[in-house]
């Protein structure tokens, strides 16, 4: 079912995570926010908006449009699993790619806390284009992710699944998840304007640095 982005939507900010389109992703939530805009976006198809945070270390969000980054990603919400101390784990498919309303008419209405937890409203991005065939550039980031991953135990029949997918945005987007870099810098990636922009292969990656993994026992 397609997403009608003339409605309002639970928005749960996300600070250990970056969700990207057309991937799975399981995730912990235990703030109070988040945890009423699960139950909302359960109550309506599982739809819900995700959005990255600046600050990984902030627990409240006192001015949604200064503390998220304005680009997100429309997701619905496929499976919940609740622990005993009150934190859910999710599991979370990202379907669309949508920008904050009011980070371009800076209007506080378009992100408000009403009932316990963030509503948005949001307009569809474009996705990155550019040249969609199997190029040269393409084969060389995958062969460089075939010798990353090699190098961190991740599975091989995983690779070989990016290497026999037809689009390179979705094979892009199964990868960077993947990768230590920072939060930042997958932001980027979300929002790139085009597939040259997601191709490169930072000298980050090659060398090995690490994310911020403080990040990595944070509730959502």
């Amino acid at each position: 079912m397609a997403f009608d982005f003339s409605k309002v939507f639970p928005l749960l900010p996300l600070r250990d995570a970056i969700v990207f389109p057309y991937t799975t992703r399981r995730i912990l939530v235990g703030r109070d926010i988040s945890l009423k805009a699960l139950e909302c976006a359960e109550a309506h198809d599982g739809e819900i908006i995700l959005v990255t945070q600046k600050d990984v270390e902030q627990e409240e969000i006192s001015n949604p449009l200064l503390d998220l980054y304005s680009v997100g990603v429309a997701a619905r919400v496929s499976n919940v699993t609740p622990f005993p101390n009150g934190c859910v784990k999710v599991v979370l498919e990202g379907e669309q790619m949508v920008v904050l309303e009011g980070e371009q008419i800076v209007d506080l209405r378009s992100v408000i806390l009403k009932d316990g937890f963030l509503q948005v409203t949001v307009s569809p991005r474009k996705v990155p284009i550019g040249n969609k065939d199997k190029t040269e550039s393409f084969a060389d980031v995958l062969s460089n992710f075939r010798d990353y991953a090699a190098k961190r135990n991740i599975a091989e029949g995983m690779v070989d699944a990016f290497f026999g997918m037809d689009s390179q945005l979705n094979a892009f987007y199964g990868i960077i998840p993947f990768l230590q870099i920072s939060l930042a810098e997958k932001q980027n990636f979300l929002e790139a304007e085009t597939l040259d922009d997601i191709r490169r292969w930072p000298s980050s990656r090659r060398n090995g640095s690490s994310v911020n993994r403080s990040a990595s026992c944070k509730t959502n």
